[in-house]
């Protein structure tokens, strides 16, 4: 199974303040089999990375170690440079770092309201202060329904990007809203999502100012007081990352976000999470099999000529997969990042490369990466 070559390997920078979280030399075992084998990487502030690989490869279950939802068997997990506990987290650590899962008719409670499943996270990590009063807490839940594109026009989060889909693989986002948030401004603004949904009303100095229209505070509401089942799969989907993203969190780890979705909400779901990436200064960490989704979230266009011109040997196999020269290369080492993101291909619990997103649509590496990009473009391209 292994190839590599000298082509595929670069030196690896040491770990930056610019990283905030790292995996470090994580292995699984469940008795005889390894799920994870010895897996190393590193998310930029900001920044996306998108696993990718085939059924079994290991991904989720890395998802769910950097969670803190499993312990692995040997290796760390950091957040800013400090070592997480494997599952005893504080309650802040697990604030920053929230899980959207595959499927939200599992992750949402069916007997609890939306306002319920909105605000028990809010009221348990205290985000809104110690004592918060009911319409406190009911203006938050509004306002994250807002984020993710529900109530008023559920376009909104799509109204100011477009999401294409070139070479028959994958979908680009452009970029969608503002570009100028930091990754701790967490403002009671959703952005440019909001337009669809405010009125403007002069202010006494001449200034524009957005206020919630009353019907659609009224429409809102009545969203909060109906549970899952009254929503479509993507809905639900939508109001499981306003969940996710009601602590304020400064990781996201997203599990095949979309694979459960129509083609249409898929779309609507990958342009929402792009939005809040860029918009929010998310950090993304994304579980995927689908090489078009991971193209569309962690930056870059894929056309049959994509990637002309980029330096391939940009990317490198991790270090601490067998794929490296040496092992002696350790988890000290990790894999370079791009600001706009990068690929990184699993087989069998283990790392076969990663690189930046263009270089790896450019040149994959070795010859079961460029078999997932051919199939991936002729599942595409059978689809039209």
């Amino acid at each position: 199974m292994a190839e590599h070559t000298a082509d595929h390997t670069a030196e690896l920078p040491a770990q930056s303040t610019d990283v905030i979280l790292t995996l470090l030399d994580i292995t699984v075992q469940y008795g005889d089999y390894t799920a994870v084998d010895h897996v190393s990487l590193s998310l930029p502030r900001g920044g996306a990375i998108g696993i990718v690989g085939e059924s079994g490869a290991g991904k989720s279950t890395l998802a769910r170690v950097a969670a803190g939802l499993i312990a692995p068997t040997s290796g760390q997990v950091l957040l800013d440079g400090r070592v997480l506990a494997p599952v005893r987290r504080t309650r802040e650590q697990r604030r920053r770092v929230q899980m959207v899962f595959q499927n939200p008719d599992s992750s949402l409670n069916p007997s609890h309201s939306i306002r319920r499943i909105l605000a028990e996270g809010m009221l348990l990590h205290k985000t809104l202060g110690p004592h918060p009063d009911a319409e406190a807490v009911d203006a938050r839940c509004r306002e994250l329904l807002r984020m993710v594109g529900l109530g008023g026009d559920s376009d909104a989060i799509g109204d100011t990007g477009n999401m294409t889909v070139q070479g028959g693989v994958g979908a680009s986002a452009a970029s969608a809203g503002v570009h100028s948030a930091s990754a701790g401004a967490q403002s009671a603004s959703a952005g440019t999502s909001m337009n669809a949904n405010t009125s403007l009303k002069a202010a006494g100095n001449g200034t524009d100012a957005a206020v919630p229209a009353a019907a659609d505070v009224s429409e809102l509401n009545d969203m909060l007081s109906r549970r899952p089942q009254a929503f479509s799969g993507g809905q639900r989907q939508r109001i499981a990352i306003a969940r996710a993203l009601a602590v304020n969190p400064d990781v996201l780890i997203a599990d095949e976000p979309t694979s459960a979705l129509d083609v249409s909400v898929q779309h609507e779901v990958l342009e929402l999470l792009d939005d809040l990436r860029r918009t929010r200064g998310l950090s993304l960490m994304l579980i995927t099999h689908d090489l078009g989704v991971a193209n569309a979230l962690c930056g870059g266009t894929v056309s049959d000529d994509a990637g002309q011109g980029e330096a391939a040997s940009a990317g490198s196999v991790d270090a601490a997969s067998p794929y490296a020269d040496s092992p002696a290369q350790g988890a000290s080492m990790l894999t370079a990042s791009h600001a706009q993101g990068s690929i990184m291909v699993m087989r069998s619990g283990q790392v076969l490369v990663r690189k930046p997103t263009a270089a790896f649509f450019a040149d994959p590496g070795p010859r079961y990466a460029r078999d997932l990009l051919a199939a991936s473009r002729s599942v595409g391209a059978a689809s039209l």
